[in-house]
């Protein structure tokens, strides 16, 4: 295994055990488990494929992953730069088309724009005659990949935090409050309305109203 390769399998080590390891009361269930598991394991998939140029094995992952419906903030990331990184940047509209399902989706407004504000760069240093190095943009993936796991962690304890709060609610029946609040379900960081992580859901749509009006 290369160097690459290793520090990216301590990465995903470290995703499966971001939850329990500052918090030891937020458990999730041997399904949901099971479900990163499985989502770990292609994500792997896809990173080596892409160390070796692997075309053939990259796009069987890749389409086992573009079709699995329960795709997390990670998932996202590795499909839209996967697709720049193995076609060498010939397929754009494809990881723009990623995009638009990452908002339909609801990942983090914040994750969203990292993602779109370096595609929109590639596409901008392209029509310049300047296009970045495709293996240099495998380092970019390591970070939004690495990001992607911080706010995927974040997301998912505070979804765990109001299951654990649910169990000491009576009133709640908490299979019924499972069905909204589960770590799979990416709409479910906003079921109050409001963003928990940040400023407030509001005012991002406020930012991204005022950034339109401005582009």
């Amino acid at each position: 295994m290369s160097n690459s390769q290793s520090i990216i399998t301590q990465d995903i080590k470290r995703e499966e055990g971001n939850i329990e390891q500052k918090n030891e009361t937020l458990e999730i269930s041997k399904e949901e488990h099971d479900i990163q598991k499985y989502k770990n394991k292609i994500h792997k998939k896809i990173w080596i494929s892409l160390k070796k140029n692997n075309k053939k094995d990259f796009e069987y992952y890749y389409d086992i992953l573009n079709k699995y419906p329960l795709k997390d903030e990670v998932s996202y990331s590795i499909l839209l730069h996967g697709k720049i990184i193995i076609s060498d940047g010939q397929y754009l509209e494809e990881s723009f088309n990623i995009l638009n399902e990452m908002k339909l989706k609801k990942i983090h407004p914040s994750l969203i724009r990292f993602n779109e504000r370096l595609l929109c760069s590639y596409v901008e240093l392209t029509n310049l005659n300047s296009r970045p190095n495709i293996k240099q943009w495998v380092k970019v993936l390591r970070c939004v990949w690495f990001t992607s796991a911080l706010v995927k962690a974040r997301r998912q304890k505070y979804i765990l935090r109001n299951i654990n709060n649910a169990k000491k609610n009576k009133s709640v029946e908490l299979s019924n409050f499972k069905n909204i609040f589960n770590i799979h379900n990416l709409a479910a960081l906003y079921a109050e309305n409001k963003d928990p992580l940040t400023k407030g859901y509001n005012e991002y749509l406020q930012h991204d109203q005022l950034i339109n009006k401005t582009a």
